[in-house]
């Protein structure tokens, strides 16, 4: 259609495609296309949210996959952070908040965490997503009711292939203390309905968010081996309103176009 060339054209300069405005509701957007000296994971969002490296991660590590950030599988802070500032959902706000990224792992041999910034539900607030060693994955939050391990998913994301991955947390209530989540691996759902999650209380965060790891203790780490790109963080405020059919199409869509961003009109934030 007319309408279609016309957007199509508008995104065209002089033979260079340009690439669209994140939301505003991003946190940062990391496409990990990157020079293997680089020694941070350069953020584009326009927000300048770069992923420093863990004291035990080298170079030489993090850029071991081409085109991808990598984490290992050790006993250290071999991970990517992100500045406890910088992460700034607000979970007792209700605000809504997604992820999505290509990730490549192997099965680890013990439950390991993907990203979070959460071990301890006194001490250490937060998110934790990790990864069994079936290869299944599940939120887990540890917020002031107590530690809150919610449900596997239905089919394995690590089994050493590269997959999207999206999660979203919406629909969260706070008077209530009830949220929805949904994720995806490559743009399916991983269970058959938004799966609900009640008794949730407050989470009052502490460490900065960790990416191919976590911190299990006061000066303890432990982090897995992954291969991570195209990595995108939003929020929104819980005004919002997400119906699961909708991000059903987001989830599509970043399946097909995981390097682009999401829009202000993909993600409204109010």
């Amino acid at each position: 259609s007319g309408a279609g060339r016309g957007q199509t054209m508008s995104r065209i300069k002089m033979g260079r495609v340009s690439t669209p405005a994140p939301s505003p509701g991003v946190i940062g957007w990391w496409p990990c296309f990157q020079a293997n000296t680089d020694t941070s994971v350069v953020d584009v969002s326009g927000k300048s949210r770069n992923l420093s490296f863990g004291a035990g991660l080298t170079t030489a590590e993090a850029w071991a996959a081409a085109n991808a950030f990598s984490s290992v599988d050790t006993t250290a802070d071999d991970c990517g952070i992100l500045a406890r500032s910088a992460f700034d959902w607000d979970f007792n706000a209700g605000e809504n908040f997604l992820l999505s990224c290509l990730i490549n792992a192997a099965a680890p041999a013990a439950t390991r965490t993907l990203f979070g910034n959460g071990y301890n539900s006194t001490s250490a607030q937060g998110l934790r997503f990790i990864v069994k060693s079936t290869g299944v994955c599940a939120p887990w939050f540890y917020e002031s009711t107590g530690d809150l391990f919610l449900a596997d998913t239905s089919g394995a994301l690590a089994d050493s292939t590269t997959k999207h991955l999206m999660f979203a947390w919406y629909d969260h209530d706070v008077a209530s203390g009830t949220a929805r989540y949904m994720i995806w691996f490559n743009g399916v759902r991983q269970y058959a309905v938004g799966v609900s999650a009640s008794g949730l209380g407050t989470i009052n965060p502490v460490d900065d968010f960790r990416i191919g790891g976590n911190k299990t203790g006061a000066s303890a780490f432990q982090s897995m081996a992954a291969s991570f790109s195209a990595l995108q963080m939003y929020r929104s405020a819980r005004s919002v309103d997400w119906d699961l059919e909708r991000l059903d199409r987001l989830a599509v869509r970043l399946r097909r176009s995981p390097a682009t961003p999401l829009t202000e009109n993909e993600w409204p934030t109010a």
